[in-house]
């Protein structure tokens, strides 16, 4: 694996760096989306102070982001990874949603939140016999890891 990549869209680069800060803090929609898997969620920013943006997602629920951008607002997009959530008690949580689907990989889970507003959420459980795996149609808490959620400039 090299220790630089460039990701290129249409002949224009879009991002350089190790592959952890690429795949970690990718600065755009399309290298989130290239590189590995990702939720894109839908935001609205609402302030930002010192690089952490505050979001309400389409369907009213808010979110903290880290952003470079000081000026963002309006419409953008926000993206976390499946691995970077995990299931928790309501009062707790940063996020609330239904399970729709779990998928068993062999080392982990795989389940689908639908939230508020539509939004659907993937995220990837540790299959261990200690986790407690929700079922189909349970209502769960997702807590987003500290520094995750990362605002996108489109």
């Amino acid at each position: 694996m090299s220790d630089r990549i460039a990701v290129m869209s249409s002949g224009e680069v879009q991002q350089i760096g190790s592959p952890r800060d690429i795949y970690e803090a990718p600065v755009n929609r399309f290298v989130a989306d290239f590189i590995g898997e990702t939720n894109l969620l839908e935001a609205e920013v609402l302030s930002v102070e010192d690089g952490v943006a505050h979001c309400t997602l389409t369907g009213g629920q808010h979110l903290f982001c880290v952003t470079s951008d000081a000026t963002a607002r309006g419409r953008h997009h926000v993206s976390i990874r499946p691995e970077r959530l995990t299931v928790c008690a309501a009062a707790a949580a940063d996020l609330t949603g239904t399970v729709e689907r779990l998928v068993y990989l062999g080392t982990d889970l795989q389940a689908v939140i639908a939230i508020a507003g539509g939004a659907r959420v993937t995220i990837r459980i540790q299959n261990s016999a200690e986790t407690e795996t929700p079922a189909t149609g349970d209502t769960v808490g997702l807590k987003v890891e500290a520094g995750a959620a990362r605002l996108l400039a489109d």
